[in-house]
């Protein structure tokens, strides 16, 4: 095979069998474009001692056949895309836990669920490790070389994927959140703020970009009416004991509007 013939055929598709007892197929359609430290031998590695399992399925019924096909494999820097082939969806991604604890006890779960990458409706479970673990040479372990594989549940094509609508909290919601997380107890403890910061944060800038529009005055009524709560909010900063406080009075505003 002459050089141009070798050239040629290294951006070809090719398929590469995988996971425990070679149940996983995968065809790695793009790599190497943004990535000259890989080589095809690794990327081959990489997918034959993945210690992750797939189910697809053509739909998300529980009662839908169960399908063996080529995952596709995108692999562009260090980052490992996986997507089921076209009109079919991940249902279930399991860990060989069992027979490789100690190369998954080594990988690190970024999120098991994302709905804001690459957007539009994609949901995609995130893990990155040392590209050593698995015993892929050539690649040193740094922040800029950990190995990032991307699972999607849905096909790359991005008109196929549902296209899911960013949660929003109103006052009713926000209300309905605090309460749930303070339980019996009625009022907010540190702990409880700390444990979901997050989330009541998210919830409290929706509320909050709800009332602060450029179609409501600066002057209207409502947008004063919970700017102090606002204020002691951001005022609160990190200590849990303000910040618990002034989401009571945020809750107070709420009941009392």
């Amino acid at each position: 095979m002459n050089t141009n013939q070798a050239s040629k055929n290294a951006g070809k598709p090719y398929l590469v069998e995988g996971g425990r007892d070679g149940k996983n197929i995968f065809r790695v359609v793009e790599a190497n474009s943004n990535a000259p430290q890989w080589q095809r031998w690794q990327i081959e590695k990489l997918l034959q001692n993945l210690p992750i399992g797939f189910e697809l399925r053509k739909d998300l019924s529980p009662n839908a056949e169960r399908l063996n096909e080529p995952l596709e494999v995108h692999v562009s820097g260090m980052i490992v895309r996986v997507y089921p082939p076209r009109h079919r969806v991940v249902a279930c991604t399991t860990f060989d836990s069992w027979n490789s604890a100690p190369v998954v006890s080594k990988m690190h779960v970024d999120n098991v669920m994302d709905t804001t990458c690459p957007g539009n409706g994609q949901l995609r479970t995130c893990v990155h490790f040392d590209p050593a673990i698995l015993g892929i040479e050539g690649l040193t372990a740094s922040s800029d070389t950990e190995i990032e594989v991307d699972v999607h549940v849905f096909p790359l094509e991005e008109e196929r994927a549902p296209k899911l609508k960013p949660l929003s909290f109103g006052k009713r919601d926000v209300e309905k959140l605090l309460k749930l997380i303070s339980g019996s107890d009625g009022r907010l403890t540190v702990d409880q703020v700390r444990e979901w910061r997050e989330l009541i944060t998210y919830a409290v800038k929706s509320m909050r970009a709800f009332y602060e529009t450029p179609d409501r005055a600066e002057d209207d009524s409502v947008r004063l009416y919970y700017r102090s709560c606002w204020e002691e909010i951001e005022a609160a900063g990190n200590n849990g004991e303000k910040l618990a406080s002034a989401l009571e009075g945020l809750r107070s505003s709420i009941e009392w509007e």
